[in-house]
């Protein structure tokens, strides 16, 4: 799972360039759908340990919170409303902390889980 969450965690960041992007240059290349770009395919894929299902429950409801509050960002670009769509992206970036966050919390349970069950 590690060589995965780094994958993901790569897929991420590059997903957040891209949505700063949308803001700073008008470019939209993002998907918006979070079953189908980079982290959510990670997402889905992966089957946490027992006792990991309520840290990967937190991953998930942050990381479709993100996509909702860029699909907000979007139509604000789409509207000529840089100014809100630039408060959106601050609080972007704050559920992307978090997620990342959550993503190491639970890389380090699942390691405990194994480690235990060793």
């Amino acid at each position: 799972m590690i060589k995965e969450k780094e994958k993901a965690l790569e897929f991420h960041k590059e997903w957040m360039k891209k949505l700063e992007a949308v803001i700073s240059d008008g470019v939209f290349d993002l998907e918006t759908d979070p079953q189908k770009c980079g982290f959510g395919i990670f997402y889905k894929s992966m089957v946490p340990p027992s006792g990991i299902e309520e840290i990967w429950e937190r991953i998930g409801n942050t990381h479709e919170e993100l996509h909702k509050v860029a699909s907000k960002i979007l139509m604000n670009i789409k509207n000529g409303d840089k100014e809100s769509a630039q408060k959106l992206f601050e609080e972007a970036k704050g559920l992307s902390k978090e997620l990342i966050s959550t993503l190491d919390e639970c890389e380090k349970e699942c390691k405990d889980v194994i480690e235990k069950s060793s």
